[in-house]
């Protein structure tokens, strides 16, 4: 699974110190490896000013592996899949109205930096709820 997070600000008012646009991002590359375990990459972004960006160096940029660990009871549920997806019913087919499963997840990692202005190292946790 990849999941792309940019970000574009702008900030406004008497006091805003930057000229152009923003940038942060976030991106994510997961493979889970068993039902409820994954593995994965991240890397996380800050350009603050992309009018006057300056050198790689003196931007924000980190990256590191994570472990991934999914609470849901059945794969299908803890993805928010159905049986078979892309199957329609058939018209006569009764359609129960069953609720949406809450899957929760968490995640660890460790995020090394890539420039001078980045810490050399950083622990992550995240935990989700999607519902």
């Amino acid at each position: 699974m990849l999941t792309l997070n940019p970000l574009f600000t702008k900030q406004i008012g008497t006091f805003a110190d930057q000229e152009g646009l923003g940038f942060e991002y976030g991106w994510r590359g997961e493979y889970d490896f068993t039902k409820h375990w994954g593995f994965g990459v991240e890397m996380f972004g800050e350009i603050e000013d992309l009018a006057n960006a300056g050198p790689f160096n003196s931007q924000v940029h980190s990256l590191g592996p994570t472990l991934f660990y999914n609470f849901g009871g059945d794969e299908d549920e803890a993805r928010g899949g159905n049986d078979e997806p892309g199957k329609a019913k058939a018209s006569g087919e009764e359609q129960a109205s069953e609720p949406a499963a809450m899957a929760f997840s968490m995640n660890l990692g460790v995020q090394f930096g890539l420039t001078d202005a980045t810490s050399d190292t950083a622990l992550k946790f995240q935990g989700s709820l999607a519902f």
